[in-house]
């Protein structure tokens, strides 16, 4: 229990830097405007601004001096006045409060009266999002910095990234589900995605709020499955893309060339196709992989990672070229991704010319491999002109 009340304390400080950072501009502002109308009322004492509010504030001001009851009808007449000319804002409330040491215009119940004028002034919404998160009160806290991200469209930055850090924090996955169709969730989980918290927090939220297939792709899913296969986490991996449209499966049926295994959304669950000024891959109308090959270069065609079993397999591969006298050098290699970091490849090479032909080889997965790395490279050394390559089979076996 003490851990979990020690947990929120530190979301609710979380958030609170959350809204401090993400306003700072926004407050800063605020206050500096504030400041000159205060001190032009002040110091001058007159009412003769063009701002009816400042007007206002100038008569209370003078009236520290003068007679209370007329300068309070004064004030009065000034306010109807004020009305007509410019609506009640909340910028004219926080003009008008008392000063007190602590900048009391930050208050809760100014906050809350401003509030009650417009929902869609930020400042007054970063101040209520950090006066919830300092009474603990996450879920009116994220309520408010979902008011902010709704009418701060620019300059929201800062909020998703840290929205994005986060959801490490079970507590405000769980608060967060359901803004899961707001417009600023889109960014909250492309910065997710991409870095900061740990992959298998980000899947638990994708898996909790169940978000639609374009969502997730539109945030580029891809980088979120990079990471959790790049830890060995292809159960999450495998969840988060099935929500976002996935059919593949991760065993040996789906490790050649298929329409599902192309799918470059899923990478690296699928595979990726190389596309460089050396070496450009496609997947045209299920014919397998064709690659255009540039003269004196060589790049990656295509690779995935897999999570199989130790033990033995056979690798084929079927290819055939084009316009490539001197023939194209292909390689292959499986490289174990572990804990500890990748050990060395497996690899073979091979110059592939003439009639299509099949390279085979026997490999073995050891006990220590849970995440396996696959590429396939090509090389066009030898020939004047762009060469094409066909890799027109992709296998892997265990043998019988």
């Amino acid at each position: 229990m003490a851990k979990a009340a020690s947990d929120f304390k530190l979301l609710a400080w979380r958030v609170i830097l959350v809204v401090a950072g993400a306003g700072l501009v926004w407050v800063a502002f605020r206050d500096a405007s504030l400041a000159v109308m205060r001190n032009f009322a002040e110091q001058t004492g007159q009412a003769t601004t063009s701002d009816p509010w400042v007007r206002v504030l100038a008569i209370r001001r003078i009236g520290e001096d003068g007679a209370p009851a007329a300068i309070e009808e004064g004030a009065r007449d000034a306010a109807r006045q004020a009305l007509i000319e410019r609506p009640l804002g909340p910028e004219a409330i926080w003009l008008l409060q008392p000063q007190q040491a602590g900048q009391s215009e930050r208050d809760a119940a100014v906050l809350k009266l401003s509030e009650r004028v417009s929902r869609r002034d930020l400042a007054t919404q970063l101040g209520l999002a950090r006066f919830e998160a300092e009474q603990q009160n996450l879920e009116r806290s994220v309520a408010h910095i979902d008011r902010i991200l709704r009418v701060a469209a620019r300059g929201a930055g800062p909020l998703h990234a840290n929205l994005a850090l986060g959801l490490d924090n079970t507590e405000l996955r769980t608060l967060l589900v359901p803004y899961k169709d707001r417009v600023w969730m889109k960014a909250v989980l492309a910065a997710a995605f991409g870095a900061g918290p740990k992959p298998e927090s980000v899947a638990a939220f994708v898996k909790l709020a169940r978000f639609p297939a374009e969502v997730l792709h539109d945030a580029k899913l891809d980088r979120l499955l990079r990471r959790l296969t790049a830890t060995g986490n292809f159960t999450d991996a495998y969840d988060v893309a099935r929500l976002a449209g996935y059919d593949g499966l991760n065993d040996l049926r789906d490790f050649g060339v298929s329409q599902t295994t192309m799918d470059q959304r899923f990478a690296p669950l699928t595979w990726g196709l190389g596309n460089s000024d050396a070496v450009s891959a496609s997947f045209p109308d299920n014919a397998g992989i064709l690659a255009e090959v540039q003269p004196g270069k060589g790049d990656l065609l295509a690779t995935r990672s897999t999570a199989y079993a130790a033990g033995a397999y056979r690798l084929e591969m079927d290819l055939a070229v084009e316009d490539a006298p001197a023939g194209i050098d292909v390689s292959w290699s499986m490289t174990c991704i572990t804990p500890q970091g990748a050990l060395r490849p497996v690899r073979q090479d091979q110059l592939i010319k003439g009639p299509p032909q099949r390279i085979a080889a026997d490999i073995t997965i050891p006990a220590n491999c849970p995440v396996q790395t696959w590429s396939i490279r090509a090389s066009n050394l030898n020939n004047q002109l762009t060469a094409s390559l066909q890799v027109r089979k992709i296998g892997l076996i265990k043998p019988v």
